[in-house]
């Protein structure tokens, strides 16, 4: 339902807004956010958002310009042969599925004879990051990790109100979750501009749940690869019956299946629940490579995968109050 309203409203705040959309770009991505966001925690069409909410990617491209806003954990990623020399934002390291998902990795990635950078255009507003830390704490807010009956942590870090086991958000910025405002989540979007160049191939817009099994370098590899190949101009409902293939699907729709074959091969052994795969490929120019090595389809084989310490503090909650060992982007509460 939020993400319904968010479209909705994106849609009817471009068309009453062209000429600040066309003149003040940034500032029209912030009133696009803002008016969202009021909306939603304003009860808009009923809509309870107190433990509910969405993350953004907006990109507005203005002669020859691209403008960037992003809330939460979903990513824009360019694929382009030059990179700038301004970085827009980094990867952010991975913690303890990183060795779970090295060996994922290996096997199914692709290489390709020309492969392009990855630019991240957006940045991953994690709890954990040391300026979220100081706003979320600043405003009274705790960011910690669930801990299981067996002292194991679970999942991502999260904000909670300070002696609650609500709301568990695991991003620090969020359209809607109006439970969060008060301990310090906000929905002020990272900004970005990027002059286009005639060397830039294409953007992934993408949630999370590509983003936790493919590195960035990964997924431009992966479009560079089979987008000369895939549908163009139209979406595909899926072949029924048959195997999704370049031939039969969009690139978008192969790389959500990708991520999806992915997490199946760690789903079992960590006792996961996939996250929501979503994405949106802009095509800026075409190309046609050559595949070097196609990734390896073989089954993944058992590993333990590590604790990385990072920041000491975990809420222990007994196993049976939580529904989903880890649910990723959901809230967790009472």
């Amino acid at each position: 339902m939020v993400v319904h309203f968010c479209k909705s409203e994106v849609n009817r705040f471009f068309s009453a807004n062209k000429m600040l959309a066309a003149a003040n770009p940034h500032r029209f991505l912030l009133d696009l956010t803002s008016a969202c966001d009021d909306k939603l925690r304003g009860g808009a069409q009923g809509i309870d958002a107190s433990f509910s909410g969405a993350t953004e990617v907006a990109l507005l491209i203005n002669s020859g310009v691209l403008y960037c806003a992003g809330v939460g954990d979903s990513r824009a990623v360019l694929g382009t042969s030059k990179p700038p020399t301004i970085v827009y934002a980094e990867q952010p390291p991975r913690g303890e599925d990183k060795l779970l998902l090295q060996e994922v990795m290996r096997r199914r990635s692709v290489q390709v004879d020309h492969p392009l950078q990855a630019v991240q255009l957006t940045k991953d507003q994690k709890p954990e990051d040391p300026v979220e830390l100081d706003r979320i704490s600043n405003s009274g807010g705790v960011v910690k990790r669930l801990m299981d009956e067996n002292g194991h942590n679970i999942g991502p870090w999260r904000v909670w109100k300070k002696d609650t086991n609500h709301p568990g958000l695991a991003m620090s910025r969020s359209i809607g979750d109006s439970v969060g405002t008060e301990i310090g989540v906000i929905s002020t979007p990272h900004l970005c501009m990027h002059k286009l160049q005639e060397e830039d191939a294409f953007i992934v817009v993408a949630s999370d749940g590509v983003w936790d099994v493919m590195e960035n370098s990964e997924v431009v590899d992966y479009v560079e690869a089979y987008r000369h190949a895939c549908l163009k101009g139209t979406f595909s409902e899926g072949p029924k019956g048959e195997r999704t293939r370049p031939s039969n699907a969009p690139i978008a729709q192969l790389l959500c299946e990708e991520a999806r074959m992915r997490w199946l091969s760690i789903v079992e052994e960590e006792d996961v629940v996939i996250d929501d795969i979503s994405c949106v490929v802009v095509e800026l120019r075409d190309s046609v490579v050559h595949i070097v090595q196609p990734p390896d389809r073989c089954q993944a084989p058992n590993m333990d995968a590590k604790d990385t310490p990072h920041m000491p503090e975990v809420v222990s909650i007994p196993a049976s109050a939580v529904k989903l060992r880890d649910p990723r982007r959901a809230s967790v509460s009472d």
